[in-house]
């Protein structure tokens, strides 16, 4: 059978490829800005839907930058109602002083605003030279293959839809003139102080004189880079997994003994995109190797990847480490289920059976919540010596920023209980008395 190379039959391969599913209702939003691109989409999705029968919503999102944004707007609505489509507007402000530039700022808050209005699946009208931009403008920042890889087709995680992206702009065109379709003209992409307008106006139209196949052959390339990009993240995942210990913070040092550089650079994006962080230079990457492989004995390496996130090492393993202030505090209990402390952790006093500290054996009275100023010592056995809390620590698995973190439960000068770590003997609670027992969820610091 030959394949339908019309507009209208290429999206519909694309609807059935990666959209459809029989026997269940499917919401459609459309990213609608009234340019040639989104109201040649817009009236391709309504003629498959009356094959297909799922829900499609047109989404406006009016930047406000244009004089004649409200216009667009007006023209917007009324194809909406021309064709009996829902039309959704939103309206977003721009900080001219934004450290992501006009450009940058529009397009996060487009997406966050259409992201909070849509139902379903939310489709763009990207198309092929769309996708050739966006390559150049990643390969022109110096980025690796997941920037390089450009748009996908279709975003699972983001339920993001691109039906277009095969799509050379001439047969839109052909398909707008076709069918007589109203669309407005943005007057701001003549203007080249826009990265992307400057590669639109003067870069690819020299390009494709000399190049006429540039656009396709770019986005061939591009199809490569993102199988190998594919390929890369599958081999990330299986290093993980073998490499992975108790949650995705902390990674095995045996990986950097056991498989190649370029192995170990991969899995430590790979490592760091899952814990949603900024993916730090190609400089920083080889430093975190470079400082772990030369590393002696049990030295600890801290690299700073972020303002708020650090590499660190502690006894075999590679963490993520938040910033932390470490600033002393000092909290009065007065018998509150659980205390919220300034790191944003949360002291938990469970009352159990035979279990925790007597509150009746309160000295003072008065019981608080204070972080280590040293020197403070602690006794959970009867029958063996008083330690200090500091060669307590230094004999346990905790990581050493996360102990100055550790709070305790002072009764004036005397520790009273420690997550963790127990029950001071002497405030210790019988079988047949009722107590307080601790437990510390470090899980949002």
């Amino acid at each position: 059978m030959k394949e339908d190379v019309s507009l209208l039959g290429i999206v519909e391969q694309s609807f059935k490829r990666f959209v459809y599913q029989e026997n269940k209702k499917i919401t459609i939003d459309l990213a609608l800005s009234g340019g040639q691109d989104s109201m040649a989409l817009l009236f391709t999705l309504k003629e498959l839907s009356n094959t297909y029968a799922f829900t499609l919503r047109a989404i406006h999102v009016n930047h406000g930058i244009s004089p004649n944004a409200d216009d667009w707007l007006k023209i917007c609505q009324a194809q909406c109602q021309k064709l009996e489509i829902e039309f959704i507007s939103s309206k977003i402000s721009l900080d001219e002083n934004h450290p992501l530039g006009t450009e940058g700022q529009a397009r996060k808050l487009r997406y966050a605003s259409l992201d909070s209005l849509k139902k379903g699946i939310l489709v763009t009208a990207h198309h092929q030279q769309d996708q050739a931009e966006t390559f150049f403008l990643q390969f022109l920042r110096g980025s690796g293959l997941r920037g390089l890889s450009s748009m996908q087709e279709f975003d699972a995680s983001r339920l993001l839809w691109r039906p277009l992206l095969t799509v050379n702009q001439d047969l839109i065109k052909g398909y707008l003139s076709q069918k007589n379709i109203v669309y407005v003209d943005d007057e701001s992409n003549s203007d080249d102080k826009y990265d992307r307008n400057f590669l639109r106006n003067n870069i690819f139209p020299g390009l494709q004189k000399r190049f006429p196949q540039a656009i396709k052959t770019i986005n061939r390339s591009v199809d490569l880079i993102a199988e190998g990009f594919r390929l890369n993240q599958i081999l990330a995942e299986k290093d993980f997994h073998q490499y992975l210990t108790g949650d995705n913070n902390l990674l095995k040092l045996a990986a950097f003994e056991e498989i190649e550089r370029e192995r170990l650079h991969n899995l430590l994006r790979w490592w760091l995109n899952i814990n949603d962080l900024q993916m730090p230079s190609q400089k920083i990457i080889s430093e975190v190797v470079r400082q772990v492989l030369s590393k002696k004995n049990d030295a600890l390496i801290k690299i700073k990847i972020t303002e708020l996130v650090s590499i660190r090492t502690y006894q075999e393993h590679l963490y993520l480490v938040k910033t932390s202030t470490d600033e002393n505090f000092e909290i009065t209990w007065s018998g509150e289920q659980f205390i919220s402390l300034p790191d944003m952790s949360t002291l938990y006093f469970n009352k159990q059976k035979g279990q925790g500290f007597n509150f009746k054996k309160i000295s003072s009275k008065k019981l608080v919540v204070r972080s280590r100023l040293g020197g403070e010592k602690f006794k959970p056995i009867y029958n063996q010596p008083t330690r200090t809390l500091k060669s307590l620590l230094q004999d346990s698995k905790i990581p050493p920023w996360e102990r100055a973190k550790i709070p305790l439960v002072m009764d004036a000068n005397k520790v009273v209980a420690i997550p963790g770590f127990g029950v001071d003997f002497d405030y210790q609670v019988s079988t047949n008395e009722f107590g307080y027992s601790l437990s510390w969820d470090k899980s949002t610091t």
